[in-house]
């Protein structure tokens, strides 16, 4: 049996090719080529963290994602907020055949889904970015996002003012900004990728046309978008069971 380290996972990824394959994905699962039940969560409030549990199968391919998500885990133990393995499987027979560590492989699965929306449902001529919530998700969005669209200014927000420096850093060669809320959440195509509980994006500071990948509400409980906002945009998701 493999065994995969997060070394090697981030060695053997091609991020660029994730978004036309995570789109293939998207399009299996539509036409009934791919198995993938609603994930099962096994929260724990009393640690304020979660498990997830989530299997998929594409033929001749098996696989289960199992992944926490903790988010006082970077700030009180130096660790992670988010923490997973994957276990790969042959079909023909149950036998596992990798262990791969899933951090990495949950993060930049999520910004190439995001990139998949944005190709297709926002505008074309968009040429802001807005990232509310800096920290590994939007890193690797960024990552994502800056391959398949040229952007004229990068606008960052982070509730802690020093993570959004922390990210901008990474990209020099990119037209990013840190800035206060509202001028982030005017960006032409706005990621919100945060752990909040109660809304923090007001349907004031959305213009009209804007797209907005919604990340963080991934489980009850969690709500970034105001009501008012899903009330009045059009709404897709990739599978609605699992959306509510």
């Amino acid at each position: 049996m493999l065994l995969l380290s997060s070394k090697d996972v981030e060695s053997l990824l091609e991020i660029e090719k994730l978004p036309a394959i995570i789109e293939d994905c998207f399009r299996a699962y539509a036409t009934g080529q791919a198995v993938m039940p609603p994930k099962v969560y096994l929260d724990l409030p009393e640690y304020k963290g979660d498990f997830r549990a989530m299997p998929a199968y594409l033929k001749g391919a098996c696989g289960l994602k199992w992944v926490c998500v903790y988010p006082h885990n970077p700030q009180n133990y130096g660790l992670p907020a988010i923490i997973g393995l994957l276990i790969y499987s042959d079909p023909a027979t149950g036998m596992p055949l990798a262990i791969m560590e899933a951090s990495s492989l949950t993060s930049y699965r999520t910004a190439a889904a995001s990139a998949v929306a944005t190709r297709y449902l926002a505008n074309p001529e968009a040429k802001t970015l807005g990232m509310v919530g800096c920290g590994i998700q939007a890193r690797d969005h960024i990552k994502i996002l800056a391959e398949e669209l040229s952007f004229d200014c990068i606008y960052l927000y982070d509730i802690n003012p020093a993570k959004a420096i922390e990210l901008k850093q990474l990209f020099p060669h990119l037209p990013i900004k840190t800035t206060f809320l509202e001028e982030t959440c005017r960006a032409d195509i706005l990621c919100t990728l945060t752990p909040a509980r109660k809304p923090i994006i007001q349907k004031r500071f959305i213009r009209p046309g804007t797209h907005i990948n919604a990340i963080g509400a991934d489980a009850s409980g969690k709500q970034e978008l105001d009501i008012e906002i899903l009330k009045q945009a059009r709404i897709f998701v990739d599978d609605v069971k699992q959306s509510t």
